[in-house]
Parts: C-alpha cells; sequence; structure tokens
C-alpha cells in the first residue's frame, strides 16, 4: 500500500486501535452459538415462503425496476424450474458438505467471525430439508442489486420533478469559480492536490456496482488498476458479460471466415443459454418500443489481422443489455477470439462494433437519438477494421466523429469472472455442445433446469476463472449495464476531462484522479459479498493450493473435480487486491426485517474482510431519510465508512435565493446510528 495512502488513514486507525481491544476481548468471552442437539430447525426468512421470490429467484421489491430479466417470451422460449439464490447462515463449526443434496448448486462460502454465509441456489422443496440441518443458523433471501439502485434514482427524478428549481441548479452545477468543478473544492480535493501533490497516485480503488465503462471519456486504458501478474482487475462477478464462443470458423482464402450457425449458441444473462440462428437480435422498450432481427451471411471478412492457422478461429454473440433513462437496449455484438501469438492458446479478441453500431442506430431512431459520424449506418461484417484487444489493450470503444472523445463503448476484457450461474462450467463439461444440437432455435434453458435434471456427483461449485480463456471457449467483456457504476467511477477518480458545464469549460475531474480504478459488475448482493472478498484478497482454498491459479491448469481440463466434495471455502491469501472499495448502494429493507443491527450477514462480511485484509470498505447509508436511525446495511457494519450525502448551497443566490445552509445533511439521506450505538455516516 501506498505510505500517503496510510498516512491520511491514521485517524481510522487510531479509532481502531481503541476499539479492537474492547472487541477482542468481548469476542473471546462470546460463545458462539450452536444448536442444541434436540433443537435443529433455523429460522427461515418469510420472504422465501412469498411465490414473489421464486418467481424472480430472489427478492425483488418492485419487479418494474428490473434492469435485467426474462427474456422476450415473444421471440424466446424457456425450460426453466422454480428455484432461488439464498444466504444460508451457518455454525462456524459445520462444513458445507451438510449441504450436498439439499442445494441445487454452492455459489460461494465465505467465512466470518461470527458464523460462516454460504450463498447457494435452492429450490422451494430444499427449503424444508435445509432448515431442518443441523448447523444451519437461518436462511435469507439474496437480493438483486439493479432493482436497489434503480429505486433510489427513480425516487431522486420524482423529487426533482416536484422541485423543477433544484434540478436546474443541479443540472447547471456550481459557483464556476476556478477551472475545475466546484465540488473538488467543497470536499478540499483540490487543496491536497496543491499543497502536498497528492492526487491518488499508488492506490487502487474498486467500484462494486453495476459495472465500470472505461471506454467513458474520463477513464480510458490508463485509469485500469492492474494486478501482480499485470491483468486488469476487472472481475465480472455475475459473469454478466461472458461471451460463449462455440464456432470454429473455417478460414476461406480470400480474407473470409465461414461461420456454421448450427453450432451457434448465446449466453444471455442471467443464467439462459440459448440455440442461436444466423441473425442478430435488437430491441429497445422506450418510446413505445422496437425490436428486430439482422439476417447475416455466413462469411465474415478478417482481412490480415494476425492468427496462428493451427489454432481455430472461434466465434461467439455477446448479448449486452443497457439500462437507461429512455428504454432498454437489448443487442448482439459479434465477436471472434484468436490466437495471435503462434503459441497455441488463445490471447486476442475482436468484436465488430461497426454492425453492433449498426443495431443500435436502428433501435434508438424510434426515440429520435441524434449518434454522431457515420460508422455503424451500415452492417460491415467485418473485423478487418477492428482494433486488436488484448491484456494490456482492454477498452473497447469507438470515437465517432474524430473529436478525440469515445462516443461508443461495448465494454473491456476482464481479467477474471466469477461462474456464479455455472455457465462455463457446464461448457468445459461439454453439456452444451451435447443438448443444443437436439434443440430449436431461440430456444433455450436456464442452467438450474440444466443442473437439476442433469446426475451430478455433487453440486455444482461457482469458481473465478480466467477473463479470456486461452482455450477459447469464451471470454468475458465487463460493461455497465446501467451507468451508475461508471458515474461513481468518475466522481471518484476521473481523470481530468474537460467539458462544457453550466459555467463554462470545466474539468470534471473526480477527487482523486490518479488513484487507479478497479471494477466488478454485480447483479445479486450475494455476488458483490463475493467481489468484497476477492479485492480484499480473499481466494478460492483448493486441492492444489490457496488461489484459483492453482486450480485453473486442472479445473481446465478437467471441471470433474468441482464435483469432488472438497468444502471451497474463501481464505485470505496475505496481500489485498485494492486500497479500498466503493459501494454505492445498501439495504434499507434489512430494518424491516429485524437485521439492521450490525450484525447481518452483509455487515459482518465487511467488519471481517476489513480487520482480516485492511482493506477499507466505502458504503452509501441510503437515501431514505431523514429517520433517526436509518443507516442501511451494510453502512450499519462497525467498522466500514458510511457516506451520506451533503448540501452545497452557497450557489443559491445566483437563483435568487439567500445561501442558505451549506455543507450539513441533506433531508432524504439516511442518518445514524445503528441499533448498536455505532455512528457511521458522514456526508462526503
Amino acid at each position: 500500500m501506498n505510505p500517503k495512502f496510510l498516512k491520511t488513514t491514521s485517524v481510522i486507525v487510531l479509532i481502531l486501535i481503541l476499539v479492537i481491544p474492547h472487541m477482542a476481548i468481548a469476542l473471546s468471552q462470546t460463545t458462539i452459538p450452536e444448536l442444541k442437539p434436540g433443537y435443529t430447525r433455523a429460522y427461515i426468512s418469510p420472504i422465501l415462503l412469498d411465490d414473489e421470490f421464486w418467481k424472480h429467484g430472489a427478492y425483488v421489491e418492485d419487479s418494474s425496476l428490473l434492469s435485467i430479466g426474462k427474456p422476450d417470451p415473444v421471440e424466446f422460449e424457456i425450460a426453466d424450474v422454480e428455484f432461488g439464490q439464498v444466504l444460508i447462515i451457518m455454525s462456524r463449526t459445520t462444513s458445507p458438505i451438510v449441504l450436498k443434496g439439499k442445494v441445487l448448486g454452492l455459489i460461494a462460502n465465505l467465512p466470518t467471525h461470527m458464523y460462516n454465509v454460504v450463498i447457494a441456489w435452492i429450490t422451494r422443496d430444499q427449503l424444508n430439508k435445509l432448515g431442518s440441518t443441523p448447523g444451519v443458523l437461518a436462511i435469507l433471501p439474496d437480493i438483486r442489486l439493479d432493482v436497489l439502485v434503480n429505486k433510489e434514482q427513480k425516487v431522486l427524478r420524482e423529487l426533482l420533478d416536484k422541485d423543477p428549481v433544484l434540478a436546474e441548479i443541479l443540472e447547471a452545477g456550481g459557483s464556476g469559480q476556478g477551472t475545475h468543478h466546484y465540488t473538488v473544492e467543497v470536499t478540499g480535493a483540490y487543496d491536497v492536490w496543491t499543497q502536498y501533490g497528492i492526487r491518488g497516485e499508488g492506490v487502487k480503488l474498486a467500484i462494486i456496482d453495476t459495472g465500470v465503462d472505461y471506454g467513458s471519456p474520463g477513464l480510458g486504458l490508463e485509469a485500469i488498476a492492474r494486478d501482480e501478474y499485470g491483468l486488469p482487475l476487472i472481475f465480472d462477478a455475475s459473469s454478466l458479460g461472458l461471451v460463449l464462443t462455440p464456432v470454429k470458423a473455417t478460414v476461406l482464402t480470400d480474407g473470409y471466415i465461414r461461420v456454421n450457425y448450427s453450432d451457434l449458441y448465446v449466453f444471455q444473462p442471467p443464467y439462459y443459454v440459448f440455440r442461436w440462428t444466423n441473425r442478430l437480435y435488437v430491441r429497445f422498450t422506450g418510446c413505445g418500443g422496437r425490436s428486430g432481427w439482422l439476417t447475416v451471411p455466413d462469411t465474415w471478412y478478417i482481412g490480415n489481422i494476425t492468427f496462428n492457422p493451427s489454432v481455430p478461429i472461434k466465434f461467439g454473440l455477446a448479448y449486452q443489455y443497457i439500462s437507461t433513462s429512455l428504454g432498454t437496449l437489448y443487442y448482439t455484438i459479434p465477436v471472434i477470439v484468436v490466437d495471435s501469438s503462434g503459441d497455441g492458446y488463445y490471447d486476442t479478441l475482436y468484436a465488430d462494433t461497426t454492425t453492433a453500431l449498426y443495431l443500435v442506430r436502428w433501435a434508438l431512431a424510434v426515440c429520435n437519438v441524434t449518434i454522431p459520424g457515420t460508422l455503424g449506418t451500415t452492417p460491415d461484417f467485418s473485423f478487418a477494421d477492428e482494433e486488436p484487444i488484448t491484456y494490456g489493450n482492454e477498452v473497447i470503444a469507438r470515437d465517432l466523429d474524430g473529436d478525440g472523445i469515445r462516443d461508443y463503448s461495448v465494454g473491456a476484457l476482464a481479467g477474471y469472472v466469477y461462474d456464479a450461474a455455472f455457465v462455463i462450467l457446464l461448457e468445459k463439461l461439454g453439456t452444451w455442445k451435447e443438448l443444443m444440437p437436439q434443440t430449436q432455435p431461440l430456444y433455450g434453458y436456464s442452467t438450474a433446469s440444466v443442473i437439476m435434471y442433469e446426475t451430478w456427483r455433487y453440486e455444482p461449485v461457482a469458481m473465478v476463472w480466467p477473463g479470456l480463456d486461452p482455450y477459447g471457449d469464451y471470454v468475458v467483456l465487463e460493461y455497465d449495464y446501467h451507468s451508475h457504476g461508471t458515474y461513481c467511477a468518475n466522481t471518484a477518480a476521473g481523470r481530468d476531462f474537460y467539458a462544457q458545464t453550466g459555467y463554462g469549460a470545466r474539468s470534471i475531474s473526480g477527487q482523486a484522479p490518479a488513484a487507479k480504478i478497479a471494477a466488478s459488475p454485480a447483479l445479486y448482493f450475494g455476488t458483490t459479498a463475493v467481489s468484497i472478498y476477492f479485492f480484499s484478497g480473499f481466494d478460492l482454498a483448493t486441492p492444489y493450493g490457496d488461489g484459483s491459479r492453482y486450480l485453473w491448469p486442472n479445473l481446465l481440463v478437467n471441471p470433474w473435480i468441482a464435483f469432488e466434495g472438497y468444502e471451497w471455502t474463501w481464505v485470505y491469501t496475505g496481500e489485498h487486491q485494492v486500497d479500498i472499495t466503493s459501494n454505492s448502494w445498501g439495504i434499507s429493507g434489512w430494518a424491516l426485517w429485524g437485521w439492521n443491527t450490525g450484525s447481518d450477514p452483509y455487515s459482518v462480511i465487511y467488519d471481517y474482510t476489513i480487520l482480516t485484509s485492511g482493506t477499507m470498505h466505502f458504503v452509501a447509508v441510503g437515501n431514505g431519510g431523514p429517520g433517526y436511525g436509518t443507516v442501511s446495511s451494510p453502512a450499519s457494519s462497525s467498522f466500514a465508512i458510511g457516506v451520506g450525502a451533503a448540501t452545497e448551497f452557497t450557489y443559491r443566490p445566483l437563483y435568487g435565493y439567500w445561501p442558505g445552509s451549506s455543507r450539513n445533511v441533506i433531508t432524504w439521506s439516511n442518518r445514524g446510528p445503528t441499533e448498536l450505538g455505532v455512528l457511521t455516516s458522514s456526508p462526503p
């Protein structure tokens, strides 16, 4: 960790020095609760008894706020089963082996200082059996992150609709003094830059959110945080950017390849795989809606791209969801992977962004959206004009009008992916290749339905896999399905990018523009927890050593070892991946369920990873104020730093108002303390 960063946290360290001895004494005198031999019934959340939970596979407060849902039933048919993602709270002394035969699949086994948190898929029929399993203390619903993010933005939009003056002020920006956006002056960041010469150098910040679009003008390749191997710390925790590449293309003599679409199948998040056709799909839900299919030729132009002729070029389609203020965009992006170095392993990706942009232009025309330039006005079915994407050059974005600013992005090559939907495991086992030829085009399966009706030795296990499969079966394009994560990344550590504001050209630099940014798009709170462990320096304990890298040489060749009966616990490896994580979300609902004490699973996870690794987690306290004690989880944890929203009213005279109260907690921000009396929240 950077010494300068350590100095900035000295106050926090002093507080911990005072608090930790008392906590250690308390823990040493406390017996971890165990179920008595005669009583083996665990607490089961009432939400798990509601049909709505099983309809969505997680707790969804308002289904209209889902960014990613089931595929359009008009276009696609699905073989599905009823299942849900849950948190199983277990005694620390109970092995997860007792869950065998009682869950569909194991997402993660996460240790803490109070109890173990097991994230798993289960069916409704398995609920009672789990509840009577010795060592199982509680079964709780997992929660969809996209619904909570969309809810917060919906509340804010409704507030601004009622107060047009406030909306105009927020749109205009700040006082207009200086060359930077006023927020860096309010927070004091500008003073730190100029007086101490510190702009975040040597610090790695992970954005655990809806994803980060590194093609954003304020980010780019230079902003990517990297690990000790030089790989990008881009961890797709929910497999949202997973692209299967099952088709071995035939190389022709005139710079073309031929694609046999009968071998093509496509992954649609969160957990569906469909047999495909010779068409690209696009759909937009805004302005009355529009959807269509583009028939593509069986030959694609590759020109003079470098590839090893002894290793087949492999073709696939990325399927992306983009949630916007106008509606949700669904579309497909043609992709190939090749071996460009000649060592026999796949190392380079090409994405046909021109043809993909054609679909976007066609879909958004229904809302009269203007996209600059002429690129993508017609499809070109070509990879020859695309930039080779490999490690060290991960960002896939295009400047459409020649002004030096990236206008269109399809994401970035991920360094790592978590197989939370078991799609990669089933691909490596050959399940999809066996199943798809028997399947009608545009008919698909949820991975849960395949797992349920296959004969397994044990349940499948989610694991960390490489972002670019060296054997060419898949590649991962990390992207932001909402824009929320990208906004957070730019706010925290965006580079010095100048833009027109209400007061002329201003730098919209983030607070620490020299910090490096890691990213983890997540769809469930369970996978945000996995992200916390990953970035805090935890990894899987495997039969070959602690860490997924020990597993890959065996797992990539023989995925059946995932069923061998190991505990697959996450353990601390001795060094964290990042210094700080940013978590701009929270679970106000825990308060309604009696779990907002700081001892709820998410708060405990945050406390444990902070105390074990030294990674500091910053968490939003929520926008459900102004009530006393409304801080949400996991900001209610004892050691995470909760962040609230503050006022900045010095610009009010510009609109004919008195200056007002400046730099106080704003009305809608949640407030502390927690039920344990811990004060965690503070304005930014």
